[in-house]
């Protein structure tokens, strides 16, 4: 009967791992139109193991088992990670859509003083501050002051931002450096909504320096980053996901059919 109820837990263990499988492909399919989404992957690893391991001995003559007894206990969610590959570009034609090419992250400056990082492309000229911030009115840092009056707003690849004035002798005038977060490890920064994530110990603290500096990527004025997720690949995986629960829920109806067989035969 024991191994009869261990199979059912395991069971259970692989149900759970199915149920989060597919809420994160619900997750990926929900935002495959989002700007700059990036892919999420479940990682998955086995449970630990009991009853006697390889090697153990066998006799008082130094024999040893070759196989042993590993009967495993189930699986669980080692993690959910993010995928770094970047989304493809589209056009369109506003001077305020500042793609990334490459590597790297916006620093963004949060209400409560906090950083936060985007690659959302997206910006807007705060109406009272005249800044360049995000959708929902937090600006970028280092600032950029866009005067009212500016006729022509240009960013340069490595993150130069110029405008032309009205009278100006100049053909350009400098606002300021736009500037490119990365990180040693990218895949443990935190996500707050809003395409947003923020630094966390297993992130490690941000690299900030030009965009085309140290592996850093560029920028592409005019242009947006789209998600990166493939939905065809989603609803392969949600396929895949779909036949795995059936299986398991089998496993489950086939040791309560054995149960069920016990207990008759032991009454």
């Amino acid at each position: 009967m024991s191994s009869i109820y261990n199979a059912l837990n395991i069971a259970k263990t692989g149900l759970t791992l199915q149920e989060t499988s597919i809420s994160v492909v619900a997750q990926n399919l929900s935002n495959a139109g989002a700007d700059a989404f990036q892919k999420l992957t479940v990682i998955a690893k086995d449970l630990p193991y009991v009853e006697q391991s390889p090697g153990a001995a066998t006799s008082n003559s130094s024999t040893v088992n070759e196989v042993g007894l590993q009967m495993g206990l189930g699986v669980r969610v080692a993690g959910i990670s993010r995928s770094l590959q970047h989304g493809d570009y589209k056009e369109t034609n506003e001077p305020f859509d500042l793609a990334i090419s490459g590597d790297g992250y916006y620093k963004i400056k949060l209400p409560n003083g906090d950083s936060a990082y985007t690659r959302v492309a997206s910006f807007k000229v705060d109406g009272q501050s005249g800044n360049l911030s995000t959708l929902e009115g937090y600006p970028l840092d280092p600032a950029i002051n866009v005067p009212p009056t500016a006729l022509e707003f240009m960013v340069a690849p490595d993150g130069l931002v110029q405008v032309a004035m009205p009278g100006s002798t100049n053909a350009f005038q400098t606002l300021g450096q736009i500037q490119l977060a990365t990180f040693v490890n990218p895949s443990g920064l935190k996500a707050i909504g809003d395409s947003m994530l923020m630094e966390t110990p297993a992130s490690g603290s941000p690299s900030i320096e030009n965009p085309g500096t140290n592996n850093k990527g560029t920028i592409k004025q005019f242009y947006r980053e789209t998600s990166n997720v493939n939905a065809v690949d989603e609803i392969i995986h949600l396929v895949q996901i779909q036949q795995g629960y059936e299986s398991l829920t089998k496993v489950v109806s086939t040791g309560d059919e054995m149960m069920r067989a016990a207990n008759q035969r032991i009454a």
